[in-house]
């Protein structure tokens, strides 16, 4: 007799064969299978894995990955203004795209020419900011190539520009070293009852570094 059973964590189900059969186990969606054979006595008994890559009928199949369109940008070594800075880095959403941005994650770190702490601060920008030295848009990649064009536009500062109004969303010191270091990491969303940080048309997310009178290489 031939006891077959699919498991995971516990039995699914139990199946008496007699000798000289052929039982094939579905193993899609399952960690493990055991066959247990017993009272065999003549005979062959062959058992045979079904690696399938779709799910049978009657199976849940669930793709619990995000959905929407997701994208990121990063800009490694740019040299910020000396003097009073403000803003340093921006993600700006134009008016009239109709989307809405949703910010998951900011990091940033850099070097100094001697080793320093600065405050940073991430704001929120209701008015865009004016004037200033723009270095270029960074390049934004989707996450899935098959997604439309990124409706933000993101870009670093090597002038200080005139700031819009906005409020301050985060605020730390970062450590700043002679070589690369400590890096400052912001999440949202990612706690209970987190939510992104929410962009709408017109509106910008600005990294501000508060420092007089040193010029810092920075990765953001």
């Amino acid at each position: 007799m031939l006891a077959a059973g699919l498991l995971r964590g516990a039995q699914l189900s139990t199946t008496a064969f007699s000798a000289n059969t052929q039982f094939v186990i579905p193993v899609y969606g399952y960690t493990a299978a055991r066959v247990r054979v017993s009272l065999a006595t003549v005979g062959t008994v062959m058992v045979m894995m079904d690696g399938a890559t779709s799910a049978p009928a009657g199976y849940l199949n669930t793709n619990v990955e995000g959905q929407k369109a997701t994208y990121s940008a990063a800009q490694d070594g740019f040299t910020t203004a000396v003097g009073n800075p403000t803003d340093i880095v921006i993600l700006t959403l134009p008016a009239g795209t109709g989307k809405v941005v949703r910010v998951l994650r900011v990091a940033v770190n850099g070097t100094a020419p001697s080793a320093v702490g600065i405050p940073v601060q991430l704001v929120k920008r209701t008015t865009l900011n004016t004037g200033g030295t723009l270095n270029g848009p960074l390049s934004i990649a989707s996450h899935d190539s098959a997604d439309a064009a990124p409706a933000a536009v993101a870009d670093t500062y090597s002038a200080n520009p005139t700031t819009g109004t906005g409020a301050v969303v985060r605020a730390q010191k970062l450590a700043m070293p002679t070589v690369p270091g400590s890096s400052i990491v912001w999440d949202f969303g990612s706690g209970r009852h987190g939510r992104a940080l929410v962009l709408r048309p017109g509106q910008q997310m600005a990294l501000k570094r508060e420092c007089r009178g040193v010029s810092i290489d920075r990765s953001a």
